[in-house]
């Protein structure tokens, strides 16, 4: 029998706890799980499952519906994640920091740090290559409503952003860009990580 097929067999209660921590996981660290090894993956999402089957205790009314316990697990579990996405885990870090425990943020590296961050307000890139060609994007914010803006981290250290200006390594001066076309809309330009040197953004301090 295989692994799947075993799964199947598990009470129905059993399966909704398993598949809303794995959902749990999935939400509470998209985009930084690239050191997390399949142990890491198994407790996090037990850690959340643990919620969902909590959730999934409450009464409603005095009486207990599978139907409604589910939806309430699931969405108790979706919640927290969300929480410990955007709080609970900058807050643990901190909290670690400030008491010396630990400086490390548990990323690969720095560009991972930056890449996952929801405390990034960016204004301005640049993107520096190999080739002496630098592009820049003013305004990121102007271009966030559109596909792929304001701009794409690849967690391989490649970039897409919306080049609005484009200096020669020679030259001092900033060319200004036509990124819209009234015809063929906006360019979103794509460049590999092998083709960076390096990459500079400013962020906006509120």
């Amino acid at each position: 029998m295989s692994d799947v097929q075993t799964l199947l067999t598990l009470p129905m209660e059993t399966l909704v706890v398993l598949g809303a921590g794995y959902m749990g996981y999935r939400i509470a660290y998209t985009g930084d799980d690239q050191a997390h090894k399949a142990v890491d993956v198994a407790f996090i999402s037990l850690a959340f499952g643990l919620v969902c089957g909590l959730g999934m205790r409450v009464k409603v009314g005095g009486s207990y519906e599978m139907g409604i316990s589910v939806a309430i697990g699931i969405a108790v579990t979706i919640l927290t994640a969300a929480i410990w996405k955007k709080y609970l885990a900058n807050w643990c870090r901190k909290v670690l920091k400030a008491t010396n425990v630990s400086y490390s943020d548990g990323r690969r590296s720095a560009w991972d740090s930056i890449r996952v961050s929801t405390k990034n307000n960016p204004t301005q890139l640049v993107v520096r290559q190999k080739n002496g060609m630098h592009l820049k994007c003013d305004y990121l914010k102007s271009f966030e409503p559109y596909p792929h803006g304001p701009c794409v981290f690849g967690e391989d250290g490649s970039i897409a952003l919306y080049v609005t200006h484009t200096q020669n390594g020679s030259d001092p001066d900033w060319s200004l860009v036509q990124t819209t076309s009234t015809e063929l809309g906006l360019q979103i330009t794509y460049i590999p990580a092998d083709q960076i040197t390096a990459i500079e953004m400013r962020n906006l301090i509120t």
